[in-house]
Order: structure tokens, then sequence, then C-alpha cells
């Protein structure tokens, strides 16, 4: 979840192979509505969603391909790979998490 708590990102790893992140609206309740588009192109097997504190980054484990696939955050929570749009992991990653921010 977005630190604003106005944006969800879900890692569709199911089988090997190409992968997704849905992308979702938080509204009244908690109620989740997808964006659009509601899916955005990830590498094999994504497993684990990690957003930076400060909303400006997602990161996603991809088990099969041993990479993290890395996007910068846009307005309205719009995912756009970064350059480059993925990086090596160790064998199998299949979580990721994001430091906290520094406290002054």
């Amino acid at each position: 979840m977005s630190p604003n708590g106005q944006s969800v990102y879900v890692a569709n790893g199911g089988t090997f192979g190409a992968g997704s992140v849905s992308r979702y609206d938080v509204g009244g309740g908690g109620k989740l509505s997808p964006k659009s588009p509601a899916k955005v192109a990830a590498d094999s097997n994504p497993l684990g969603v990690a957003v930076r504190p400060n909303g400006s980054n997602v990161y996603v484990a991809n088990l099969a391909d041993n990479s993290v696939s890395q996007y910068n955050v846009g307005a309205g929570g719009r995912l756009a790979p970064k350059s480059p749009a993925k990086v090596a992991a160790g064998s199998a990653p299949f979580g990721v998490a994001t430091n906290p921010p520094a406290i002054p």
C-alpha cells in the first residue's frame, strides 16, 4: 500500500512466465477499484511488492528470473519502469523491503 493510503499494488505470480502487478485505488471503507490500466508488466513469477516510505518507488521480487523490477510512481499511482527496468537479485527472491525514512 502507498504511504498515503490511496493505492494498493499486488504481485501476480501464480505460474512461471510473464507476470504483472495489479494496481488499485482505495476508496471509502477500504474498497478497492482497479486503476486504469489495471495491470503493468513485471518479470517472471513476481511474488513480493514493496513501496518506498515516501511513495516514490515500487519494487517487485521476481522469483523465476532472479530479479527485482523497479518502478517510479507517478500521479494517481501510475507505475513507470525505471532504467534499467530490472536488476539482478540472488537465487529465487520471493520478498522485497525498503528501509524507513531517516529520523532527523
